[in-house]
């Protein structure tokens, strides 16, 4: 008899979440060597949503932000992991939300959203051509029932223009924009690149952050305006302008002008992907990499073609992106480590018209919220969840 053989886990212990606007729902699936361990994906958010779309996971705190196109509403939800074992004693894990979630935008146009290591949260406005940004400290006020997300007002980026301009002008350094100073909890919305005055906005499609920098993609006019570009999560206007002029806006790199229109965009440490669509020919969907800071000439690489439909991108933290493909029903991975053209696909889960990705990893500060997780509710009321804490106390 030939024995079994059983791969060995050669990656962490990792977890993917899938969005699906037509299933109006949040799915996952538990990882090993960058494939679903089972092949099946489990409910996570399966009531309440109208049309989730783009997904972004905060891997410190534990949160998964949740962009609904038909609603106009971005959506946060606290996630757990939780250990168990099954009847033969084989170790699983499970995720779960603490049963509330926590709405921080409502009423304006949403499709992609991200988030970036201090908690700040960042969404694409096609409606207004905006990318903005809601503060930790705003949400935070959201949280503990002090403000709604209803209360929130757009700030244009011609006023934090004007405001970020004087104090440069006066030699006071920005208290509403420096990263060491972040901004007091205001029931505000600050679109801090706007299409109206920057001429590298025009539809904006997907979005990420690395921490200080910001990256988007246009779903419009590409090739003149950047199908990629690169923005500052606390921007600044450019010093010395001329006494009495209209502030400038503030500045961007265009990183990629090879296509019209860009949707989903992941950046890892040195690059940045992005996924794009052929129009008229089937199979013609593809992910490019471009560098995130490049020295010289834009260098572009079609990383990933073959696909029908790529939207939502995501990576691991080290070596691979997972890419959803509406038009095959698939969410596929491929190696990042590099810019070459045409990298290996390789089949991750089957999920009916998957959409927006984000992943959640052992290695995630956010992996550990468990046992005696505490939370803050809307309504300023702590939570702990006890079961998980019998669980560690048994253990």
């Amino acid at each position: 008899m030939t024995p079994l053989f059983f791969a060995p886990q050669m990656t962490p212990v990792s977890f993917l979440f899938i969005s699906s606007p037509e299933q109006k729902k949040i799915v996952y699936t538990e990882l090993k060597n960058f494939k679903s361990k089972t092949g099946r994906t489990y409910a996570l958010v399966d009531a309440g949503l109208e049309e989730p779309c783009g997904l972004a996971f905060d891997r410190q705190r534990g949160d998964l932000y949740v962009a609904d196109r038909k609603a106009l509403r971005i959506f946060r939800y606290s996630i757990f992991v939780e250990k168990k074992k099954d009847a033969d004693g084989n170790v699983f894990h499970r995720l779960s939300t603490d049963g509330n979630r926590l709405m921080i935008m409502s009423g304006h146009s949403v499709e992609w959203v991200a988030v970036n290591h201090d908690g700040n949260v960042f969404y694409s406005d096609q409606n207004s051509k905006s990318i903005n940004k809601i503060t930790r400290q705003t949400m935070a006020s959201i949280a503990n029932g002090e403000i709604s997300a209803t209360d929130l007002q757009v700030v244009s980026e011609k006023t934090q223009e004007a405001i970020s301009s004087a104090k440069v002008s006066s030699g006071i350094e920005s208290s509403v924009l420096a990263p060491t100073d972040p901004p007091p909890a205001t029931a505000e919305i600050l679109a801090i690149y706007e299409g109206s005055i920057n001429s590298h906005v025009t539809v904006p499609s997907g979005i990420a952050s690395d921490g200080m920098r910001l990256y988007w993609g246009n779903s419009l006019n590409g090739q003149g305006s950047g199908s990629v570009v690169a923005g500052e999560v606390y921007p600044q206007s450019p010093p010395n302008l001329a006494p009495g002029s209209d502030p400038a806006p503030f500045p961007c790199t265009v990183l990629a002008q090879n296509t019209e229109q860009s949707y989903g965009v992941a950046k890892t440490n040195t690059m940045v992907f992005y996924s794009s669509q052929n129009q008229g020919n089937n199979n013609s969907g593809v992910v490019y990499g471009a560098l995130a800071h490049p020295i010289g000439a834009q260098t572009v690489s079609t990383v990933a073609m073959g696909l029908q439909q790529p939207r939502g991108l995501a990576w691991d933290g080290d070596n691979t992106v997972y890419v959803a493909d509406q038009g095959s029903n698939t969410v596929w991975s491929f190696p990042s480590g590099r810019l070459i053209d045409g990298a290996p696909l390789s089949q991750s889960v089957s999920f009916v018209k998957p959409y927006g990705l984000a992943l959640l990893t052992e290695n995630d500060q956010a992996f550990n919220i468990k046992a005696g997780s505490i939370r803050v509710t809307g309504t300023g009321v702590l939570t702990v969840a006890l079961v998980l804490v019998a669980q560690a106390l048994a253990s």
